[in-house]
Formats: structure tokens, C-alpha cells, sequence
């Protein structure tokens, strides 16, 4: 049984990256040019510290491991889409096999919480991307299973691997603090020995060492940086926000959830946290103020998402509440259940939220109600086997057909800049807004401007007429999928200059991944609660207007 298990683990990571392959050549986008921007500053200043890390608060928002990862290859390979993809693709591979063994610990012997995994939309479409969100992932995951293995045999050498695979968790991103407490736990509910968890100095000591590099060439610390502006952002109206938020991400960009909580409610005393669960995100829907751009369709997902969210969550206090009470003994369950709602305040309360960072909670959801299925003797029906594979099925239908949306929304801004480029504008002056440079304004947009208009200066905003000579065209995105309406902040009030407009780029889809306009936040749940919304008919997800520019009058 277990040698079947572990073939079909092979199996699956086979397929994972001949999957893969398929978007190999996905373009940059969201945060994507961060992690190329470090890298790029990391070749230029290899041992010295460039300035840009202690005035940029994106680039200095998170430790720079990833960077130094990543600055060989850009420097071997260029600034190549495949090859990065490429090269980010064991970091999947890692979190796959690692949540393969973390499986068979708390489950024993079942594939069904990896395949749950893998499968989500979240981890299918973060893994096509070089964000720090899979690194992180994969070596949380493995520091997890390396340190439990550790402490269920006692053995000294796992555990001082364990401490050290969490300090590079930790420079990943700051997020990989949470190991800590967590294997602090695990070590008070499982270890043999006392002096277990001395061990944890270990990633300690690597944090505050870096804490000090950061004092020593930045004169300031980037994690209380930026743990101090996420505590400035809080407010009752940004937490209810965030809280709603998740339990539309939880459900929304893991799927399988969905499908499992009616086997759940076979138990009396989760019927009855489900019946509770319904009213109370009935009460969502009477603050008209956050619902009131949602059809009544949109609306009845959000609900969906939200029941089934809320309930599974309930399920995980209850757990706590009862092991407390002794009621039950199981320590994996609570273990699991403590881990989850963890990272859920944590995602709450210090991270906005976003499929990304949700994805942290997957793996203690999956072993948690796998382990709930056990206990209610639903796994082995013939209708649950059927449902299971009904529900992978649907779940990786589901997940490709964002996943195919995905490449092509990031797509966009490649092409566009790329057809600025053909024939009808070659050797023409074109004036784009200066924060479309801006990678934290315009994401993939601002990365490929870079890349193919390179020269910043030669692309100022016009501000009298006699800076217009011969040909001049404006470039302006004009949707609501960018951060910022660049139109209006370029133009405004310049009443010597008149546009007319010549040439449009739409990009339509059906598949909304990220767009104010649909309530579609895949990536930031500021752009709406809904993680993604897919449309029988075609919508304009982004519209650039090429202007050429004339003096008025």
C-alpha cells in the first residue's frame, strides 16, 4: 500500500510539471517584477547593499533570499519568461511532496489532501507565477514535516535541519515567522523530551541576524517597518472587509470544500454549527453599503463561499473547545485545527487578503477534514468515492479554465507594449503618464514599459505646446484593472492640448481574475470580494487609448 502511495506521489508530480509546460511562457504580472527587480539590484551590487531596498517599501517589505536565488539565473539566462518559470518550478514540486508526507502523518496513507491541493485554483495559478507565495509555501511545508519527523523520533538532526529550513523560510518572507509558535506547539503536545523546541533559536537567531544586517546598512529594521504601516492600515470597517474577504477566498479558491461540508453535517453537532453558520452570514448581506455593486447571482456565490467558509471554521473552534474540555484527546485534530485558525487571524488581522496568501491555510484544511471524514466513517461510502472524484474533476476544470484566463490577463501588457512597436509607431514620439513606470502602480504594465521604452525620460507628460514636435501620441489605460486611473492624473486641466483619440487596445474575456469593475480580486481582495467571476459573454477587462496630440485651438 504504502509503495503504491509513493508511486502515485512520482505520478503526480510527473504530471504536475508536464501540466506545467503549458504555461511556461506565461508573462510577467502583479508582483512578479518585484522579485525580478531584486534580483536585478541584487547582480548589480552583489555584496553591497543597493540603496533602492531602503526607500522602496515594496522591495523592502520582505527579506531578499528569493532574490539572491533568482540573480544567477537572470544573469545566466536574461530576463526570459520560460526560464524563470522554469526555474521556480521545484518550489511546487517541493510543496507537493512535502504536503504528500505531511499527509501520510496525520492521515495515514491517503493521497486525497495533496490531490485537494494541488487541484485549487490558488496553488495551480500561483505556481505559474515567480512571486515569493510558492517559495514560501513548499519550504514552510517541508520545515513543517522535517520537524515533526524530528520530534516523533527524536532525533536531534532533524530538528537541527528543521531550525535551519525555517530561518530560510523566514528570509523567503516574513510570513515563515509562523513556523515558530507552530512548532512550538507541536513540540508542548508531542515531544518525548522538554528541551525539544530549543531548537527554534535556531530560525530565531537567523531573523534577528538579519534584523541586524538591516540596522547596519539600512539604519531600520524593514520587518517593524512594515509590520508598523499593516498595523496603521487597521480599522474596524478594513477588518470586517478583510474577514469577509477570506471566507470568500477560503471556499472560493480551494473548491474542495465546497463539496466536502455536506458530509460533515452527518454529525449532529456540526448540523447545528452549519444551521448557525447561515443566519450569520445571512446578516453580511444587510449591510447594503459593501454588497450593493454585486447582482443578485454574485451575491449567491458570496453566500455560498461564505456558509461554507464560516462553517468549516466553527468546526476547527469547536474541536479546540472540546479538547479543552476534555471532551476529546485527539492532538492531531486540535494540532490541525490551531494551525488553521492561526494563519487565519494572521491573514486577518496583519495580511490583506488574497488567493496567495490564503493558500496557507490549505494544507491544515485539508488534513483536518480528511481526518473529519474518518472519524464520520464518510470515506468509505461508495457515493463519497464517487463524489471525490466528481470533485477533483470539477475543481482542476475549474482551476484550468482560471488558469488559462490568468496567462492571458497577464498577457496584456506584453502584447500591447509589444504593439506599440509595429510599424504605424516606429520612430513616433509616445508620452506615457509617469507612474505607468511605477511597479507598484502598474504591475506587469510597468515592467514591460521598462523593458521595451526604456529610456524614462523621453516620456514625460506634455505641458505646453511648444514641447510638442511633429508626431505626438498619449498612451492611457482606461479600466478599472490598474491601480490607478492614469488618464486623469496625466491630462487633467491642460487646456493647450487636445486629444483625439486614433487607436484602441481592448482585451476581452471571459474570465475576470482581477478587475474593480467586476468585483474581482484574485489577487487583493481591494478590488473585490468575489475571487474571480467567468461570463458567458466576453467582457473588456482592459482598454488602452492611443491619443495623438495637437495644440487646442
Amino acid at each position: 500500500m504504502l509503495s503504491r502511495l509513493h508511486r502515485n506521489h512520482k505520478y503526480l508530480l510527473l504530471a504536475f510539471v508536464i501540466y506545467s509546460l503549458f504555461f511556461i511562457n506565461k508573462a510577467f504580472h502583479i508582483d512578479d517584477p518585484f522579485t525580478i527587480d531584486i534580483a536585478k539590484a541584487i547582480n548589480k551590487n552583489f555584496f553591497s547593499v543597493p540603496s533602492s531596498f531602503s526607500t522602496n517599501p515594496i522591495l523592502f517589505s520582505n527579506p531578499r533570499l528569493m532574490g539572491y536565488y533568482y540573480a544567477p539565473i537572470i544573469r545566466l539566462f536574461g530576463e526570459k519568461e520560460a526560464w524563470l518559470h522554469i526555474f521556480n518550478l521545484p518550489f511546487s514540486l517541493l510543496a507537493i511532496s512535502s504536503m504528500f508526507f505531511i499527509s501520510l502523518r496525520f492521515t495515514g496513507k491517503s493521497l486525497l489532501p495533496t490531490l485537494w491541493l494541488v487541484v485549487s485554483p490558488a496553488f495551480i495559478i500561483m505556481s505559474h507565477s515567480i512571486m515569493l507565495d510558492i517559495p514560501l509555501l513548499g519550504f514552510f511545508l517541508f520545515s513543517m514535516i522535517v520537524f515533526i519527523n524530528g520530534i516523533d523520533s527524536s532525533n536531534n538532526k532533524l530538528l537541527l535541519l528543521s531550525g535551519v529550513l525555517a530561518g530560510i523560510t523566514i528570509l523567503i518572507k516574513y510570513s515563515g515567522l509562523l513556523l515558530i509558535p507552530l512548532m512550538l506547539i507541536y513540540a508542548l503536545l508531542f515531544s518525548k523530551k522538554r528541551c525539544s523546541f530549543l531548537f527554534l533559536f535556531i530560525p530565531l537567531a537567523i531573523f534577528f541576524l538579519w534584523g541586524a544586517h538591516n540596522l547596519i546598512c539600512y539604519k531600520k529594521f524593514g520587518f517593524t517597518q512594515v509590520l508598523g504601516m499593516r498595523l496603521n492600515l487597521w480599522s474596524w470597517q478594513v477588518i470586517a472587509h478583510r474577514m469577509l474577504a477570506c471566507f470568500s477566498f477560503i471556499s472560493g479558491t480551494s473548491i474542495a470544500g465546497l463539496f466536502i461540508v455536506p458530509f460533515l453535517l452527518r454529525n449532529k453537532s456540526n448540523f447545528c454549527l452549519f444551521l448557525i453558520s447561515l443566519p450569520v452570514c445571512l446578516c453580511f448581506f444587510l449591510c447594503k453599503d459593501i454588497f450593493s455593486e454585486y447582482s443578485i447571482l454574485e451575491k449567491s456565490f458570496l453566500l455560498l463561499f461564505f456558509v461554507a467558509s464560516v462553517f468549516l471554521t466553527l468546526t476547527m473552534f469547536k474541536t479546540i473547545f472540546l479538547f479543552f474540555l476534555k471532551k476529546t484527546r485527539d492532538k492531531d485534530k486540535l494540532f490541525l485545527s490551531l494551525w488553521f485558525i492561526m494563519l487565519l487571524f494572521f491573514t486577518i488581522f496583519i495580511q490583506f487578503v488574497a488567493a496567495r496568501f490564503v493558500l496557507l491555510l490549505f494544507p491544515p484544511l485539508f488534513l483536518y477534514l480528511h481526518n473529519e471524514l474518518v472519524d464520520f466513517k464518510a470515506h468509505s461510502s461508495n457515493f463519497f468515492k464517487k463524489m471525490v472524484i466528481f470533485s477533483i474533476s470539477i475543481t482542476f476544470i475549474i482551476s484550468t479554465v482560471l488558469a488559462v484566463g490568468d496567462y492571458f490577463f497577464a498577457e496584456i501588457y506584453r502584447n500591447f507594449t509589444r504593439f506599440l512597436k509595429e510599424e504605424s509607431f516606429v520612430n513616433k514620439k509616445i508620452y506615457f503618464c509617469p507612474q505607468a513606470y511605477s511597479y507598484y502602480d502598474a504591475w506587469g504594465y510597468a515592467y514591460y514599459l521598462n523593458k521595451y521604452y526604456p529610456e524614462k525620460e523621453n516620456y514625460k507628460i506634455i505641458k505646453s505646446l511648444d514641447k510638442i514636435d511633429g508626431d505626438v501620441f498619449f498612451v492611457s489605460p482606461s479600466n478599472l484593472t490598474l491601480p490607478i486611473g492614469f488618464e486623469d492624473k496625466c491630462t487633467a486641466d491642460n487646456s493647450t492640448i487636445r486629444k483625439i483619440l486614433i487607436a484602441q487596445y481592448n482585451y476581452d474575456n471571459n474570465v475576470i481574475m482581477h478587475n474593480m469593475k467586476y468585483q474581482a480580486g484574485f489577487y487583493s481582495d481591494d478590488w473585490g470580494l468575489l475571487p474571480f467571476k467567468v461570463s458567458l459573454q466576453g467582457k473588456t477587462i482592459e482598454r488602452f487609448s492611443i491619443y495623438k496630440l495637437i495644440p487646442n485651438g
